[in-house]
């Protein structure tokens, strides 16, 4: 239902009430309440809708209070003149005594001047109610796209960050072992290419998001062959549950990146429940070379400011740093 139809029907129902009020008084037979009602409520539909409604707009925009309330009160004396003068003429018209009701204009025009002050107060909330709501909308309107215009210039950071990552990992596998380097480097190609793509969306598969990471894990695991300890324990089902790109792998590659020279062990804990997903990621780390560093990274800072914007009260993100060993706690909760 559209505002013109609403407000036509507005006017209509006030118009029948009024004709039901004005049949209990006796001076008024059917034909006159209806003339009368009509011509009132027409007086007052003009009055709010062409006149009293831009005034409102104009100095509610300006912010101009005092401006408002007297003119407000200048078209409500100028309604009301042509009310009272309409009420005569009624009157008048059916007594076909034109000397008869003018002792009673006076009174008519301030009963009239009262009630379209009331009209008048009730139309300035409405339209202030109405300017609230559109000023609510435009700020957040405003606020979705600088928004989106922060998340798009963090993923076209995504993919820099992490194929620098892929590469510091390739040069240290060359330097060790050239075969086992280019039979990575096909594996992670894959990986890259997927990580380009799935980048530029919004939000991709919950499940893709796993098998990504699982890949990744499994990669890294080859890599590290028995020099680190790794427990993974990941329980997803398959659901249609989406999320945003790469928020949990973000924090399984900062836990390999400064993963300790000796000891090293690294825990991931995956676990989806009533549409909660949690997640530990727990790694050792040297305090002496990067203790600072671990909680400090680019990839770290980015995937905070999307969880910002992204799952705004939503999410819990928790860092905790004891005894060499760095552990990330993160929960979201999905619609």
């Amino acid at each position: 239902m559209n505002n013109s139809l609403m407000i036509v029907l507005f006017w209509a129902f006030i118009a029948t009430i009024l004709i039901f009020q004005l049949l209990a008084v006796d001076e008024y037979d059917l034909h006159k309440a209806i003339i009368y009602s009509f011509m009132i409520t027409g007086t007052f539909a003009v009055y709010v809708h062409l006149v009293l409604s831009k005034i409102i707009k104009k100095y509610i925009q300006k912010k101009r209070i005092s401006s408002l309330i007297f003119w407000i009160f200048i078209t409500a004396i100028v309604a009301s003149t042509i009310l009272t003068i309409q009420d005569y003429t009624i009157d008048s018209f059916f007594s076909q005594d034109w000397n008869k009701h003018k002792d009673t204009m006076l009174p008519q025009f301030f009963g009239m001047l009262m009630a379209t002050i009331l009209i008048s107060g009730i139309a300035y909330s409405f339209e202030l109610y109405r300017h609230h709501i559109e000023t609510l909308k435009a700020t957040q309107v405003l606020k979705d796209s600088l928004n989106e215009l922060e998340l798009k210039s963090i993923r076209q950071q995504l993919s820099p960050h992490f194929t620098f990552n892929i590469l510091n990992n390739l040069q240290f596998l060359i330097q060790k072992d050239k075969n086992e380097a280019l039979k990575l480097l096909s594996q992670y190609s894959k990986i890259l290419r997927y990580y380009v793509y799935e980048s530029q969306n919004k939000a991709i598969s919950l499940n893709d998001e796993i098998a990504f990471l699982k890949t990744y894990l499994e990669l890294e695991k080859d890599r590290l062959k028995n020099e680190a300890k790794m427990k993974v324990n990941i329980s997803i089902v398959p659901d249609s549950l989406k999320i945003a790109p790469f928020i949990l792998s973000t924090f399984v590659e900062n836990a390999f990146k400064h993963l300790s020279n000796d000891n090293k062990w690294i825990s991931v804990f995956i676990h989806l429940k009533e549409n909660e997903l949690y997640m530990n990621v727990q790694n050792t780390f040297d305090d002496k070379i990067n203790g600072e560093g671990v909680q400090q990274g680019i990839g770290l800072e980015q995937v905070k400011k999307r969880l910002q914007l992204i799952y705004p009260e939503k999410y819990v993100l928790e860092f905790d740093k004891a005894d060499s060993v760095f552990s990330v706690q993160l929960n979201i909760k999905f619609d």
